[in-house]
């Protein structure tokens, strides 16, 4: 390890410190290891030390970086399909004749979800289509089609809305019959 690290590397105590008064305790000793980590690779001994002294403004810098995007990880969500976890559990196997019916089940639920967007405005549907199916942000949505990113906002914003409403009078009761394995019902 070069020479410039470890004397980043004797004030360990302070940099956990740092993170601890954060709030976070749990994880503080990962993020300062990520800190020495990202540290060697992008940083350099001029910017890091000043007349051989730690640049604790700097270094401080990097590792509140590194304590904001440990909290974006950390509040990403994990989406979970419909069909994922409920029809297969460890110690069950389904015949042929179950999965198919759990399949169909699913794509009646879907084929309800897709007639009910059909029945939106094409401009809405289109948007819709393209930043929750296709993934597009709406700044690139924006861009793209010339349309003002506070128009297409709240367009999306109506639309969840309205999804929101449709799955909770129409859909929930499907998906509630689909987990119980009440596939005839859905």
């Amino acid at each position: 390890m070069e020479d410039w690290i470890t004397k980043i590397a004797n004030k360990h105590d302070y940099w956990v410190r740092i993170i601890n008064s954060y709030g976070e305790s749990l994880y503080a000793e990962d993020i300062v290891q990520e800190l020495y980590i990202r540290l060697y690779k992008y940083a350099t001994e001029d910017k890091v030390l000043i007349d051989g002294e730690v640049n604790y403004s700097y270094v401080s810098f990097v590792l509140r970086n590194l304590f904001y995007d440990y909290c974006k990880k950390k509040k990403q969500v994990e989406l979970v399909r419909i069909g994922e976890g409920y029809n297969t559990p460890a110690n069950k196997e389904y015949s042929y004749m179950e999965q198919t019916q759990a399949d169909e089940a699913i794509l009646r639920i879907n084929d309800k979800i897709n007639n009910h967007i059909k029945k939106w405005h094409w401009y809405d549907g289109h948007l819709y289509d393209l930043h929750i199916n296709k993934g597009m942000s709406m700044r690139s949505i924006s861009r793209g089609a010339g349309i003002s990113l506070k128009n297409i906002c709240e367009t999306m914003k109506r639309c969840r809305k309205d999804m929101e409403q449709f799955m909770s009078d129409e859909v929930q009761q499907d998906i509630d019959n689909y987990k119980e394995g009440n596939y005839e019902l859905v």
